[in-house]
């Protein structure tokens, strides 16, 4: 079994694993267990989906959703790691059009703000604390 995670916190940019399962039943828990693991002072979200393998287009949703809330809240949103089919079901719904894809998460930190990416350690952390149950 795989949660939704906080990777790496650095600076004003967080990186989130998706978890293994993103369909109908996950939707709203991983959409709220990312939109938690946004702080105030974060300004650009990094989603990986290294270890996702059942994505459905309730995930093609989720992802809208985030970027809705991202794009009002001035935040920037990347996707990195996307498995073939993943990429493929973007770019058949020219999803891929719309949301910033980058090959690996430091790609997607670089692009975000290559200025400062060197200058603090990066503070890697755990499972996103919920209170919902995760399949």
């Amino acid at each position: 079994m795989y949660v939704c995670r906080v990777r790496v916190r650095h600076r004003d940019i967080v990186v989130v694993e998706l978890p293994l399962i993103v369909d109908f039943h996950t939707e709203r828990e991983v959409h709220d267990a990312v939109l938690d693991a946004l702080t105030g002072d974060c300004r650009h979200l990094v989603l990986s989906l290294e270890h996702t393998r059942d994505f459905d287009s309730s995930g093609l949703n989720l992802l809208l959703g985030i970027r809705r809330h991202t794009k009002d809240h001035d935040i920037s949103l990347s996707l990195t790691d996307l498995p073939p089919f993943i990429a493929k079901m973007l770019s058949i719904t020219r999803t891929d059009t719309v949301l910033a894809i980058h090959p690996t998460i430091l790609e997607a930190i670089h692009a975000a703000n290559s200025a400062t990416s060197q200058d603090q350690p990066m503070v890697r952390e755990g499972p996103i604390t919920s209170n919902r149950t995760w399949i």
